[in-house]
């Protein structure tokens, strides 16, 4: 039923134009002789008419010998950029407009009617030498005119073959003058029809939007906590005023005692602020994806150009209308952005607000185009608006069904309350999915958050495990996870599982606190193995891998078991640096966007290792060693070839294999333990033997 009245409307508006608009007046004469004005056709008056800069002539001065030259002017238009001797006429002056009807003989002796829309900002209009219509008051100076823009329709009787329309405009208070919109001609029957037309469109449109906003204004009275329907009102009532302050101008017609300043702020002020309530509508629906910079500055821009139309005059605030449009623009644009990302995401609803919202944001672009003269259609927002609002509807009876569901699920887990502790997830992993209990975690719960992931392994752990009986393999893997373990919640972080021999932690405030929880794990190894080697076992050494980057924490599985998981291509990232250890000789390597997260750097030695690429991505990844972990002996060591080092390795990326070989070959000398020199050195030799490709840019791909 929706649909079927959409279409409705929809066919009310394409009626409503003018059937014969490519009619042109030429040198000021339009030949309609050749229509049939009985048939209930009407036509704009577009095209070229005489036009007279600078002069309020009336119909006598056009009877005199000693007329002026014309010039002509294609109308509709504004006369802003008009140029006359190269020269812009601007907004500000006063022109007489003077326009010939050509029609047959057998289309005289009738009654014709006009439809005139706005022009800016005062007219008066003569046909025939009749003064028959006017707005406002012509002058030639501020202090003479006064300024009023209101649709009118005129019947008048014609009995000859020529109809003479002389149109004086002036304009010395908005920032656009001249002939705004068109003056359309026709039976009286068509031109009156064509305003029911559009007076009803407006009224339709206007009552149902307003309803609908008092409709959510209760809602929000009800239950003041859902923000969303209080915003999701005001916009709905804003687009209901301005729909009957603009187009036929309901508002002003039928009030004709508002004047001309206050109905143009009413006007002004119906755009700049339902663009307010609109933005805090759409940011309490996607507030998880829109940045909140984008979210200020909206509604800082929108709040001062309202005060600005509020405070200051017409010529003045009406300039803030271009920047303004063009800023809409673009927030359509952004706002188009996340509503597709939500659609990606899978948001309730998000498909409709999609095709609801193209639909508003094309007639909002319209009404923009229309405004400024650019095209020549008439406002349709408030009808894409009555769309968007009828598919929010439907979104909104859906979230209804839907919480009604989650109601029902939320009793059956409260019966199944002995099961849930199953289902275990981390205290503090529970805590980033915003849950305080086990009870109402569910499938799907999910946050993002940008956080360090560490993953530390023992190294030749299988060859390990083999010496050891069943008992003994669990009793190792718990002693060394009580010991590690422990250490990762000192530094505010939180194992996220258990991975054989491995563990991956998470740490979401800081990138220091996983780079000192890998530390002190490195530490507290050592130790263990002193233990370890008196009781006759052979010592362990782990690696480990830390990266930072946006991760989603989230619960995976099936309805019987739950796991919660972390899904990031930095936690592949962070592994990959862990397996690398093993080929520099590293205890702890971290990417350089950890690296950038440090704030202080000189509390940690570390040096550069290389660039990698992970297998499948074409990002490239600068590695580093923080060496903290190692014995004093060695720290100073590596400190004092770190220079030769990150020297030889650009000299290596630079093809200059023999120097850098040099440099890492006096490195290893220095200190046989510096696996990552001699890792280097081997590289270096074995290309100054075989030569490196065109295509050899010293990247090492990650394969495993």
């Amino acid at each position: 039923m929706k649909i079927k009245c959409f279409f409705v409307l929809f066919f009310i508006f394409l009626t409503s134009f003018s059937i014969f608009s490519q009619i042109k007046a030429k040198s000021g004469i339009i030949d309609l002789t050749n229509l049939d004005f009985e048939k209930n056709i009407s036509v704009n008056l577009n095209g070229d008419w005489e036009f007279y800069w600078q002069q309020l002539l009336n119909p006598e001065d056009f009877k005199k010998e000693s007329q002026n030259i014309p010039l002509y002017f294609n109308a509709p238009n504004m006369w802003n950029n008009y140029k006359i001797n190269n020269k812009n006429l601007g907004s500000y002056g006063f022109a007489t407009f003077r326009l010939t009807i050509l029609l047959s003989p057998q289309q005289t002796q009738t009654i014709y009617a006009l439809k005139i829309m706005e022009m800016g900002t005062a007219y008066k209009l003569w046909i025939n030498g009749e003064l028959i219509s006017y707005n406002g008051k012509v002058g030639k100076n501020k202090s003479e005119m006064i300024p009023q823009t209101i649709p009118k329709t005129l019947i008048f009787n014609v009995k000859e073959q020529k109809i003479e329309l002389v149109l004086q405009i002036s304009n010395f208070y908005d920032r656009n003058g001249g002939f705004w919109y068109n003056i359309n001609f026709g039976n009286p029957n068509s031109i009156l029809k064509l305003k029911e037309r559009k007076m009803s469109f407006d009224l339709i449109l206007f009552g149902s939007i307003f309803l609908m906003g008092l409709y959510h204004f209760v809602l929000y009275i009800n239950r003041k906590k859902d923000k969303t329907s209080l915003y999701f009102s005001m916009f709905c009532i804003g687009i209901a005023i301005r729909t009957i302050s603009t187009n036929e101008k309901l508002l002003f017609t039928n009030f004709s005692f508002i004047p001309y300043w206050l109905s143009i702020k009413i006007e002004y002020l119906s755009f700049y602020l339902f663009i307010i309530a609109f933005t805090l509508f759409f940011n309490s629906l996607f507030q998880k994806i829109i940045k909140k910079t984008i979210l200020n500055s909206v509604l800082i821009i929108s709040a001062i150009c309202s005060f600005i139309v509020l405070v200051t005059p017409v010529n003045i605030f009406s300039q803030t209308l271009m920047f303004y449009q063009i800023f809409c623009i673009f927030l359509g644009f952004y706002i188009l952005f996340v509503v597709i990302i939500g659609f990606i995401k899978k948001y309730t609803g998000s498909l409709l607000f999609l095709v609801g919202f193209l639909i508003f944001f094309s007639t909002a672009i319209n009404d923009i185009l229309y405004s400024n003269q650019i095209i020549q259609t008439t406002y349709l927002v408030s009808f894409g608006l009555f769309i968007f609002i009828a598919l929010q509807s439907f979104v909104l009876s859906i979230n209804y069904a839907n919480a009604f569901n989650k109601i029902e699920s939320l009793s059956n887990d409260l019966k199944r309350l002995n099961e849930v502790y199953s289902n275990f997830v981390p205290s503090k992993f529970l805590n980033y999915l915003g849950h305080k209990s086990l009870i109402n975690v569910a499938l799907g719960d999910h946050s993002e958050k940008e956080m360090s992931i560490l993953f530390s392994d023992i190294r030749s752990f299988t060859a390990l495990s083999e010496t050891m009986t069943i008992t003994e393999n669990f009793r190792f893997i718990n002693a060394y996870m009580g010991r590690v373990g422990p250490l990762v919640r000192k530094n505010n972080g939180f194992i996220d599982k258990y991975i054989g021999d491995g563990i991956m932690a998470l740490f979401p405030d800081k990138a220091e606190d996983a780079i000192n929880a890998a530390i002190e794990m490195q530490n507290k190894i050592r130790v263990y193995n002193v233990q370890r080697e008196k009781n006759g076992y052979k010592p362990i050494t782990a690696g480990t891998g830390i990266h930072t980057g946006n991760l989603m924490l989230g619960i995976i599985g099936e309805q019987e078991r739950m796991e919660g998981t972390v899904i990031s291509d930095a936690v592949n990232l962070s592994y990959r640096l862990e397996g690398l250890t093993k080929f520099y000789g590293c205890s702890i390597i971290i990417s350089e966007i950890t690296l950038s997260k440090i704030e202080d750097k000189t509390k940690y030695h570390y040096r550069f290792l290389g660039k990698v690429k992970v297998k499948g991505k074409k990002e490239i990844i600068p590695i580093y060693e923080i060496f903290d972990s190692d014995t004093e002996e060695i720290i100073k060591i590596k400190e004092r070839c770190k220079f030769d080092l990150e020297m030889g390795i650009k000299l290596y990326y630079d093809k200059n294999f023999t120097e850098a070989s040099i440099l890492f070959k006096n490195i290893y000398d220095e200190n046989p333990y510096d696996k990552t020199a001699n890792f280097y050195f081997q590289k270096t030799i074995y290309l100054i033997e075989v030569g490196a490709s065109s295509t050899w840019n010293g990247v090492e791909n990650i394969d495993f």
